[in-house]
């Protein structure tokens, strides 16, 4: 099934790629930073392989959404990917590290699939929106590869 809405970004860190995947494994920061964001988050119980699961709600397009968010992989040095599932989407979410001379290169990807046909709807309106959601999730990416940089290097 070909996804509704996908989306790629990728941004050099200047840190050691094993300090950019140390960031993307704190989990505790990552939902602190969306709480900042306005988003409720709830870690429930560890999933499969002892991986972290959140609840998150949040309001998007003006309309309260609950999240189920999992860790479904967590390869040492090199991945997370999360599956993100809720009434109305599922989708996932993959973030890579790879070395890049003194740095990293941090790739972001997400899918989305609607499950009812107003969301699927909502995801065609993102597909015509793609550059600028693009844009600003760039801009987001590389304030956080900077704070990154910035931690690593002291």
């Amino acid at each position: 099934m070909a996804a509704a809405f996908e989306l790629e970004l990728t941004e050099t860190v200047a840190a050691p790629a094993s300090a950019v995947f140390a960031q993307l494994s704190d989990f505790d920061d990552l939902a602190r930073q969306l709480r900042e964001r306005g988003a409720r988050v709830e870690r429930l119980a560890d999933g499969a392989q002892g991986l972290p699961t959140w609840r998150v709600r949040i309001a998007w397009r003006g309309v309260e959404r609950d999240l189920h968010v999992a860790v479904t992989e967590r390869a040492p040095d090199s991945r997370v990917r999360a599956a993100v599932t809720s009434s109305e989407f599922s989708g996932a979410i993959t973030a890579t590290v790879t070395p890049e001379g003194a740095g990293a290169r941090l790739t972001v990807s997400g899918q989305a699939h609607g499950a009812t046909l107003p969301a699927r709807m909502l995801l065609q309106s993102l597909r015509l929106g793609q550059g600028r959601i693009a844009a600003g999730l760039q801009r987001r990416l590389r304030r956080y590869c900077d704070r990154i940089a910035r931690t690593a290097h002291g």
